[in-house]
């Protein structure tokens, strides 16, 4: 028997899974490495061109095996635990680029869908814990 595919990479009709995917951009988050906050992306969910356009980039992505290298980098920042820190009282934190972010998300969620619609989810499996797919899913994609 044939396993059900509801990837829909090429179509267009991804708008939704994008708007969907910016909206849970948390909007006091740090600005990525090239200084931009989630609060543009966030104000770009409100223009059908923006929305359109970052469509088209996330269908070309998945067409093409070279990914941006900003994609590959990140920026660690200290922030303070405390409000008068001392070198104890920092923790880092990895500046990742928003339109990665976004790109990840996009791919777990198909993943998931997948797995959902193929009756293969498992609650022990990691990607079935909240907050802990992106983390696997991007560090499968960074070694394929």
């Amino acid at each position: 028997m044939q396993k059900k595919d509801n990837t829909n990479a090429g179509n267009s009709d991804n708008r939704g899974k994008v708007i969907a995917c910016l909206s849970k951009l948390k909007a006091k988050e740090a600005a990525d490495p090239d200084g931009i906050k989630p609060e543009l992306y966030k104000a770009l969910m409100k223009s059908k061109t923006c929305i359109e356009v970052l469509v088209r980039c996330y269908n070309k992505e998945l067409e093409i095996k070279e990914k941006p290298e900003s994609w590959k980098k990140s920026r660690a920042k200290m922030t303070e635990k405390k409000r008068k820190p001392k070198a104890k009282d920092l923790r880092p934190i990895a500046l990742l680029d928003i339109l990665y972010k976004v790109f990840m998300m996009l791919i777990k969620d198909e993943i998931e869908a997948h797995l959902r619609l193929n009756e293969e989810d498992h609650e022990c499996q990691a990607d079935s814990q909240e907050g802990v797919g992106l983390k696997i899913i991007s560090l499968y994609y960074n070694i394929v």
